[in-house]
């Protein structure tokens, strides 16, 4: 349901209602991972940044999101949970080139996170 473009190694991330995330080389032309998230109900949106070696964030029909090191070489990537939605989140954006970012769930909440310390602020 969604598509975004990491810097290292050079890809895009993919996820899909069959809540998996996988990862295409376009050097190569392959898929490089695939990662089965923890998202029950599929994945719905990606936000990534390059910040701190970088993160990608997942939204499904959860009132978390789910954290990711997609440029980790080992393959247990996942960091963890973001959590202080009380419904559904829609949506999860980076704010620039910073370590904070934002989500929105379905009744419209606004949270700002900072990714170092996934402490909503």
């Amino acid at each position: 349901m969604d598509i975004v473009e990491i810097d290292s190694p050079l890809c895009v991330a993919t996820c899909s209602l069959d809540a998996t995330i996988i990862l295409f080389s376009l050097l190569e032309g392959s898929q490089i991972r695939v990662i089965h998230g923890d998202h029950r109900n599929g994945v719905r949106r990606l936000a990534y940044s390059p910040v701190l070696g970088g993160y990608l964030v997942s939204v499904g029909y959860e009132v978390t999101a789910s954290v990711w090191a997609p440029e980790s070489v080992v393959s247990d990537n996942f960091l963890g949970k973001l959590k202080g939605h009380t419904k559904p989140v829609v949506e999860g954006t980076f704010i620039g080139r910073s370590p904070f970012l934002a989500t929105v769930d379905k009744v419209n909440t606004v949270r700002i996170w900072d990714i170092k310390s996934f402490a909503c602020l």
